[in-house]
């Protein structure tokens, strides 16, 4: 287990853990539970506090959901586990299953965006051009693949966090 204790202020979140074969993945859970979903992915070797400003402005209007990957962050990290690209694409899997999670939009960094469109593509999401968005099919999954209705959020979001000391 990791100690936070020291940086609990900049990263005030409950967390939330998932046995996944007996190896526990940590995971942030914030928002009103009937809002849109941010699914937001992290890459390599970052973990969920790297997208803490966006959790704290987002979680208003929004349910954000934060894993930290196998391997990364709060989550447990196995010296003999197959840390492949398609095992953490099958833990997401798992973890949406879990949360009964069937629309997103997906806030993707580094090597989060091979894991989150390998997630939406597990899920059969198809992109959909026109709109940048995907259209749900055999399995009863969406998700937004580019964050156009929040860009200028996102943005403001950024700007407030370079700035911030």
């Amino acid at each position: 287990m990791v100690d936070i204790s020291n940086i609990k202020h900049l990263y005030p979140f409950p967390s939330h853990w998932l046995d996944i074969d007996g190896v526990l993945c940590h995971y942030i859970d914030e928002g009103p539970r009937n809002a849109p979903v941010l699914l937001m992915v992290h890459g390599n070797p970052t973990w969920s506090f790297y997208y803490r400003k966006l959790i704290a402005e987002f979680r208003k209007e929004y349910r954000v959901i934060a894993p930290d990957h196998i391997g990364c962050g709060l989550s447990a990290k196995p010296q003999d586990y197959p840390y492949t690209l398609q095992q953490h694409i099958d833990n997401l899997d798992r973890l949406c299953g879990h949360l009964n999670v069937q629309r997103v939009t997906l806030v993707l960094h580094d090597w989060g965006g091979a894991i989150g469109m390998g997630g939406a593509a597990a899920r059969r999401a198809i992109p959909n051009a026109s709109n940048s968005s995907c259209c749900s099919t055999r399995r009863r999954f969406s998700c937004r693949c580019c964050l156009c209705a929040l860009r200028s959020a996102v943005c403001r979001c950024w700007a407030n966090y370079w700035c911030a000391v």
